[in-house]
């Protein structure tokens, strides 16, 4: 009897670690479209509201360093933490953080460009700019399959944004521009987090820490240098809108959905978190056409099948070369994961990162 209870107890826990990356990524999803003002815009500065965020991320972290009873020698968390960082190492996170802050800020402005459902579709079938990018910066290798399924993805993409009615596509080309900019950040810090793995040995919580007090640090700054195009008044105070609901559960579902993304990739798989993702881009997809003007069409909800198809396809296709399975495992708690929203590509280009140099020839 208990050798059943085990598997259905892992499984419960997989299923529950996905269904929670879901509510979270669908809540974002339509906070960010009913979070806006009637004339375009938020009613706060989406800078405030990320650099709030990195906040909480960062004292959240810093709690659970403070509180790991594996520190070596039991040296004090400030000991080791300035052992394991050094100049370089800071640096490249900063550079990693400074590319997050981009990404933000350009998510709530896409936010206001297109419905919920498209962005994270797109996002969904990101591969192939992701993995263009990879071959080039670091000569990562794909299978066969997994070029075919990102192509495929691509095709998706295309039929779901085009309107037969009106014969191009469901937003203007400028807002394609930027969703393809914004995978392209993606795609970099894909590269960027491969070096750092590949170069230093910092523990989770001590890269985090680093991580999330260059983001608060950085948007902080852009509040007062930078003006915001998202939000609706330029004269915005830094904490003014936020006696809105929706302002505060903005904030606290960008301090969450980092820490469910973990948990999936703790509790569950990439594979898994591919199928959220999925899932998530359906959902939001028919709330889309119920609430937000999305026009719903059999040549739409086509390609919907065929980019979740197609992410399917690539999570389950045969990589170029087997892994170690105990060598994933110990990757993914090492592999810091930002509060936006990760790829199954990036962690597996960490694991790339970490196999032997003798095994890449």
């Amino acid at each position: 009897a208990g050798r059943c209870l085990m598997p259905d107890s892992a499984w419960q826990t997989k299923v529950s670690a996905v269904l929670g990356l879901m509510a979270v990524q669908i809540t974002v999803g339509v906070l960010y479209r009913v979070a806006q003002a009637h004339g375009g815009g938020f009613h706060f500065s989406t800078m405030s509201a990320i650099a709030i965020a990195e906040t909480s991320k960062l004292a959240i972290t810093v709690a659970l360093h403070v509180a790991d009873p594996h520190r070596e020698n039991g040296s004090s968390a400030w000991a080791a933490a300035s052992g394991q960082l050094s100049l370089s190492a800071c640096l490249h996170i900063f550079s990693l953080a400074s590319l997050y802050t981009l990404n933000n800020q350009l998510a709530f402005y896409v936010a206001i460009q297109m419905d919920p459902g498209t962005i994270f579709l797109f996002k969904a079938a990101n591969a192939l700019i992701v993995a263009a990018i990879q071959m080039l910066c670091v000569g990562r290798r794909f299978s066969g399959e997994q070029i075919r399924a990102m192509v495929l993805q691509m095709i998706g993409i295309i039929i779901v944004q085009h309107d037969p009615c009106r014969g191009h596509g469901r937003y203007p080309l400028r807002v394609y521009g930027l969703m393809a900019f914004s995978v392209g950040i993606t795609a970099v810090c894909t590269v960027r987090n491969e070096y750092i793995v590949k170069h230093y040995r910092i523990a989770l919580n001590v890269q985090n820490c680093v991580l999330y007090a260059s983001g608060a640090a950085l948007n902080v700054t852009a509040f007062f240098l930078v003006s915001n195009p998202s939000s609706a008044q330029a004269g915005l105070g830094f904490f003014d809108g936020y006696d809105s609901p929706l302002a505060v559960a903005v904030v606290a579902c960008n301090t969450l959905i980092g820490i469910a993304i973990n948990l999936v990739y703790k509790y569950a798989d990439a594979v898994l978190k591919c199928i959220a993702t999925d899932c998530t881009a359906v959902v939001l997809c028919i709330i889309s056409a119920i609430f937000f003007n999305l026009r719903p069409s059999l040549t739409l909800w086509c390609g919907v099948c065929v980019v979740c198809y197609a992410v399917y396809s690539y999570s389950m296709a045969a990589r170029p070369t087997e892994r170690d399975p105990e060598a994933s495992r110990a990757l993914v708690r090492e592999v810091s994961m930002q509060g936006s929203i990760q790829d199954e590509m990036e962690l597996e280009s960490a694991r790339e990162a970490q196999r032997p140099m003798l095994q890449r020839t």
